[in-house]
Formats: C-alpha cells, structure tokens, sequence
C-alpha cells in the first residue's frame, strides 16, 4: 500500500502532466521516463506561445510584425493608430541593433585572444594591430526596456479582434498559433566541423523544434564512442585534449536529436574530423 508521500508524489506528477496537455505540448506517442528511450513517429507541438524564443528567431519577428502592421491594409482591418505602428517600428530597430552588436562580441574577444598570444609568443617580425571595439556611435532611438512585453501586448490586442483578425493576417504578422506536426522517423542531427581558436573541433548543427542534441566522440583513444555533451546552443566546441605536439588523430562525432530529455529521430552518420597537435 502506497504511503502518503508517494501519493502526494503521483498526484503532482499528475497535475505537471495536465497542466503541459492544457497547454498545448504534447510529444510523441508514448509518455517516457527514461533517457534511453527513442520516440519514434510523430511529435505534436501546440504553439501557443507564438514568441520567438532563440534570439535571433525572435528579432526577426519583431522585424516582420513592424512591417506588416505598417501595412496599410492590415491597419484599416484593424483600426489601430499611428503610434501603435511607430512603437513596434522602434522596437524592431533597437532589438535588431543589439542583437546584431552582441554577435560582434565573440570575433571581438578571438581577436585579443590572437593578439595576447602574439604577444606572448609570436615569433612573427611584424605586430598586428590592436582590435577595434563595436561602433555603437549611431543607435537607434533608445526604447525603454522589456520590448517583448510590449510586442505581446501588440499582438494579443490584434489576436482578441475576433470579428476582424484572420489566420492569413496573423501569418503575415508573425504571430500565428496554427499547430504544427513534425515526422520524426529517420530524423538525424546534421552535424557540421570547422577547427577554432587553438585547434579544437566546433560542431554546429540545425535545432529546429527539438531542445538539444546529445554529442557522443570516439578520440582514437580505445574508448570508443563516449558520451560528450548535451549542448542546447547550435554550436559546441570540444575542448578536449589534442595530440601531443606534431602528431595528428581523427576524431568521430555521432549525435541524436533530444526532447523534454528524451532520444528522438536516429543517431547521424559519424562525422570524422582530424585534429592536430599545436
């Protein structure tokens, strides 16, 4: 016989299970516990939260919302004013702005990563120069912070106009919550490698509707394929130890698709990728 603490155990499973089908995410077929399990089939997504979550998804969002509701068109059917149009064409630009600064900053950081080690121990006879910082001298009129509360405000107002709003409108805006269904049989991570800063391999692949992948490497070392990482972003880098200096390896990367920490789709092809000692 179950004792109270289990019970209020199933019961709050039970609930977090209800409250996820009330909102619209349901994936897959049958409900796993277990990491080891692979969905096979079809995963349903309810996109009901119609906001962009990666970034830069989420800037062009902003993007297509302003240019559609400053549409003429679209503003008589739903009759909103001027500053509706000028408030979304502002946070656009100030988001885009940002975004595409903040992606300056990793090439910005490579760039003094080169110059101290040149510094320390180049054997060159000329000296680069220094690297330029980010030009922010001509931004974008300044918006108050929080856009995306704003943009939800936006879009729930046009949303709630029952009588006027139409699906082919919302699509147009960017804020469509049409359901969507994505057929995982044979599905496969499509990994990619370049060699970055000192060497190490970088893996890059595409997320789409899944959470991660799961990275497993075999570096010729008699391990086999051994498990790596989990990463969420689109790209890795492996940071593991290279040959000794002088000497070269291959090392093989295999990868699945991961949702709500569960195997989706097949392991990918292994992907070979030599690596040398510095």
């Amino acid at each position: 016989m179950k004792n109270s603490e289990e019970i209020k155990k199933e019961e709050g499973l039970f609930k977090k299970l209800i409250n996820e089908l009330e909102n619209g995410r349901i994936y897959g077929h049958l409900f796993h516990k277990k990491k080891s399990a692979i969905i096979m089939g079809s995963i349903i997504v309810g996109n009901d939260d119609y906001v962009k979550g990666p970034d830069g998804e989420y800037a062009d969002q902003l993007d297509k919302f302003a240019a559609g509701v400053a549409l003429a068109a679209i503003q008589t059917q739903y009759g909103y004013d001027i500053a509706f149009i000028d408030e979304a064409a502002a946070d656009a630009l100030y988001n885009r702005y940002t975004y595409t600064k903040r992606n300056t900053v990793a090439n910005y950081q490579k760039a003094w990563t080169e110059k101290k080690n040149e510094v320390r121990k180049g054997t060159g006879t000329t000296v680069t120069a220094f690297a330029a910082g980010t030009d922010v001298s001509t931004p974008p009129t300044a918006v108050a912070p929080g856009n995306e509360q704003r943009f939800r405000t936006k879009a729930q107002f046009l949303k709630d106009m029952t009588t006027k709003t139409t699906e082919a409108s919302e699509e147009l805006l960017g804020i469509s919550t049409v359901h969507s269904s994505t057929d995982t049989t044979g599905i496969k991570p499509d990994l990619t490698f370049s060699l970055v800063a000192g060497g190490h391999p970088q893996a890059k692949y595409t997320r789409g509707e899944f959470d991660k992948i799961q990275l497993k490497v075999d570096r010729a070392d008699g391990k086999g394929m051994v498990w790596l990482a989990e990463p969420g972003n689109v790209t890795y880098t492996d940071n593991g130890t290279l040959p000794p200096s002088g000497t070269a390896a291959v090392w093989k990367y295999i990868a699945i698709y991961m949702l709500n920490d569960v195997f989706v789709g097949d392991w990918c092809d292994a992907v070979s990728v030599p690596v040398h000692g510095v």
